[in-house]
């Protein structure tokens, strides 16, 4: 899907808005409960079919200063998944939250109600 000339497009770009899209139409943010303790912790996961995108994904993000996470791969598919840590959350605060469109993903990453109404930048956000 993605070729040469598409990487070094986005390497080129700011991450924030593609990484949005990329979550409104492949992703989701999940927020699970630990296993080690009563405490609760987000993840972001982005599936693929092919893990080479993912790969480019991780790189990116790498490239930002942001954890690069971990790809699991099936037969049909790939998830790269992303433990969402507070330098990270800032980020996508302030760089992804703006962009997204589908406004259940925006709610996930930020934390109070009034920072969903501060990130919302057009009227066209999907409820």
């Amino acid at each position: 899907m993605f070729g040469d000339d598409f990487a070094e497009w986005i390497r080129s770009k700011p991450l924030g808005p593609y990484l949005a899209g990329v979550i409104d139409g492949d992703g989701h943010i999940q927020i699970r409960k630990r296993y080690f303790d009563r405490g609760y912790e987000k993840l972001m996961k982005i599936t693929d079919c092919k893990s080479d995108n993912l790969l480019l994904i991780q790189k990116l993000l790498v490239g930002c200063g942001m954890p690069k996470g971990y790809i699991t791969e099936y037969k049909n598919h790939s998830d790269l998944w992303v433990y969402i840590n507070k330098n990270f959350e800032k980020w996508l605060i302030n760089n992804v939250a703006p962009y997204l469109t589908i406004e259940r993903k925006l709610r996930k990453i930020l934390p109070s109600e009034a920072q969903v109404e501060r990130a919302k930048l057009s009227p066209d956000v999907v409820v």
